[in-house]
Formats: C-alpha cells, sequence, structure tokens
C-alpha cells in the first residue's frame, strides 16, 4: 500500500513523515522549491504473525509494507486558482490511499503567514480542490463518451461508463467523495483507469502540539463526519525516533500514546 501524506504549507507533513518512518528529513527544508515527495518503506507490525513466528519459527519472516510518500505543501493564497499544481496532482494519483495532515498546533512565526490553526477549514480546502480536480476529469471524459455515442462509435461498455460519469458528476457537484457514492464494482473497474482522488481511501490525521494533544474529542468527532481520522502529536513523535525503545516507550506513556506513529496509522488505513 502506498500512502501519500498531503496538506497545506506548515501543517507539520515531513515532521510526520519522520515519525511513521523514522526518517531524519529536515522539515525546513521541504518546500515549495522541492517538487518531489519524500519516500520510504516500512514494515507493517502484525502480531499475529509474530505469533506465527514464535510457534513455527520459519527461516525466513516476510512482513507486509508501506510505502510512505510525503508530498509538498500545498499553497491555499487567494492568488493562486488552485492549491494543487498539475505536476502535483499527477505524483498524488500515484498514492493508493490519501493522508490528510492538519495543523493544531501553535507556532508564533507560522500564525505570522498562515494564521492560527483551523484543522476544519483546511481540510475543507483540501477536500474541495480534490473534488474540483475529480471534476474537471470526468466531465473531460464525458464530453469524450458523448462524441462517440453520437457518432455510433461508442464500445458497449461505453453505456455503463456514461450512466457512472451521470451519478459522479452530480455528487461531485454536491460536494460529495466518489469513494461514498456506492458504486456498483463493475463501475468502480471502469473508473479506475481515470485514478479519481476522492475515489481513494481517505484518512486524516490531526497534527496537534504536546501541550493540546488528547484534548481535541469534539473536533476530531467534526472531522470524522468525512473521514477517518487520527491524532498525531507530529514534532513530540518525532523526536521519539532519536531516543532509545525504552527511553521512547517512557515518553510516550507520560503523553498517555499507546503505540507508534506508524503502528497506529496502520492500524487506521488497514480498517
Amino acid at each position: 500500500m502506498r500512502i501519500g501524506l498531503i496538506g497545506l504549507e506548515k501543517s507539520g507533513k515531513t515532521s510526520i513523515f519522520n515519525a511513521l518512518t523514522g526518517s531524519l528529513i529536515d522539515t525546513a527544508t521541504f518546500s515549495q522549491a522541492k517538487k518531489e515527495p519524500n519516500i520510504a518503506v516500512v514494515e507493517v507490525t502484525d502480531p499475529r504473525i509474530a505469533k506465527l513466528c514464535e510457534m513455527y519459527q520459519p527461516r525466513k519472516t516476510t512482513y507486509a509494507t508501506i510505502e510512505c510518500m510525503d508530498f509538498v505543501g500545498f499553497s491555499s493564497s487567494e492568488e493562486k486558482k488552485q492549491i494543487f499544481p498539475p505536476s502535483e496532482l499527477a505524483l498524488i494519483k500515484n498514492a493508493d490511499a490519501l493522508a490528510l495532515v492538519l495543523r493544531n498546533f501553535n507556532d508564533d512565526v507560522i500564525a505570522q503567514t498562515h494564521g492560527d490553526p483551523d484543522p476544519l477549514a483546511d481540510m475543507n480546502t483540501i477536500i474541495t480542490e480534490l473534488i474540483i480536480s475529480d471534476l474537471i476529469i470526468a466531465e473531460n471524459r464525458m464530453e469524450r463518451v458523448e462524441h462517440y455515442l453520437k457518432r455510433g462509435a461508442a464500445t458497449p461498455e461505453m453505456g455503463l461508463e456514461k450512466k457512472a460519469l451521470e451519478r459522479i458528476i452530480a455528487g461531485l457537484n454536491e460536494n460529495m467523495l466518489i469513494k461514498d457514492l456506492e458504486l456498483s464494482a463493475d463501475e468502480v473497474k471502469h473508473l479506475r483507469g481515470f485514478q479519481f482522488l476522492t475515489l481513494k481511501p481517505l484518512m486524516v490525521i490531526l497534527n496537534s502540539d504536546e501541550d493540546g494533544f488528547g484534548g481535541n474529542e469534539a473536533l476530531i468527532a467534526g472531522i470524522e463526519k468525512s473521514a477517518r481520522a487520527i491524532e498525531f502529536a507530529g514534532r513530540f513523535e518525532m523526536e521519539l525516533i532519536r531516543l532509545s525503545i525504552e527511553e521512547a516507550r517512557e515518553f510516550m506513556e507520560d503523553m498517555n500514546i499507546q503505540a507508534s506513529a506508524k503502528d497506529r496509522l496502520t492500524m487506521l488505513a488497514y480498517t
């Protein structure tokens, strides 16, 4: 599985990426100047496999893996017509699932240029952009399908595709995600080639500071009206990778963090 971390500028995506993967990417240098995402592969911790290995002691054990992709932070400035440049959209489409990172931490320097944190507004901004991207693709494809139908040159599958596109366009215009439209298996099969972004599984990572971590139940409930959500203390959890396992466990207990960032995201991704 490939999980793409996306979010607005200064949301702390790279801190989350480091916490998830054990990487030490400099969070200060990953900006619009860099176009390629940070990528790392991590093993999925599975207690069931560990138990089986203990019982049967195989010569080799292979765990499932997750490829994490940390995309550049996107700008929501009013001067830009779209926050996702086309080149970035092309890269994001390679992800199997998307994890939206929302800033929920206070930082005086960031606040000067990006204002106070407003996770729900940021989530709506990003999801709206994903919807617009998919709507453009769906409408362009509909034009081509109708062109073939008028000429009598359509394939038998195009009739099914047209009906699916009609539902998708109507849903997107109502701000619905394609994954929530209850499409049939045949419809999804015909549409996978278009790599619609809102057809992908969607998760939200609420990136909080140490002081606020664990006290955002109402905010998380609001987020979960649109997507599954999990809370990280990004900067804090990134620093844990520099510590020994014992030291990290002690700090996690102090913060009431039950499992590592990687294990918590894995659990969310596979449920």
